[in-house]
């Protein structure tokens, strides 16, 4: 809340600065001079109040949300904020262009990718071989298991019927 009643506090100065009123300054803004009050006294702007003052009185957006940082924007701020922006449009550009590359043919050559796709079939090919090799070794050994408990159950039998003709 002390960032706050700062931030409100600072504003009232600039205003007193300018010669602005707290009605002048609602009207600016569209809202009531209750609303500005508010604000000037200590209550949270949300965003959407500090953009709608940023937009009539140039107030830096994030200084009257946290309270931290310059009251204006300063122009290494302005600076960095248009960096980001053209950042983020070249490469949502480059990734544009790449994928109408790929999608034409351009970037990978059809010839490519067709040798691409049928190396995947081959391989795809010897992984079914593989896996019915593993499904006849593993019944293989199923088979074996059994015949050995069925000899040793075969074995323990005759044993016990030698013991009975005793």
């Amino acid at each position: 809340m002390f960032q706050q009643d700062n931030v409100g506090q600072k504003i009232k100065e600039y205003f007193k600065a300018q010669g602005i009123s707290q009605r002048q300054a609602a009207t600016m803004l569209g809202v009531t001079q209750q609303v500005v009050g508010s604000l000037l006294n200590g209550k949270s702007f949300g965003k959407r109040m500090a953009a709608k003052w940023h937009e009539v009185f140039g107030f830096n957006p994030a200084w009257l949300v946290t309270g931290a940082g310059d009251m204006f924007e300063t122009e290494d701020s302005q600076k960095e904020s248009t960096a980001k922006k053209n950042v983020a449009d070249g490469a949502d550009a480059v990734a544009s262009e790449v994928l109408r590359l790929i999608t034409t043919g351009e970037l990978y050559p059809a010839s490519v990718v067709k040798a691409k796709d049928e190396l995947i079939a081959e391989k795809d090919k010897e992984i079914q071989r593989l896996n019915r090799e593993l499904g006849a070794l593993r019944n293989e050994l199923g088979l074996r298991d059994k015949s050995t408990l069925q000899s040793a159950h075969a074995g323990a039998g005759a044993e016990v019927l030698a013991e009975l003709k005793q």
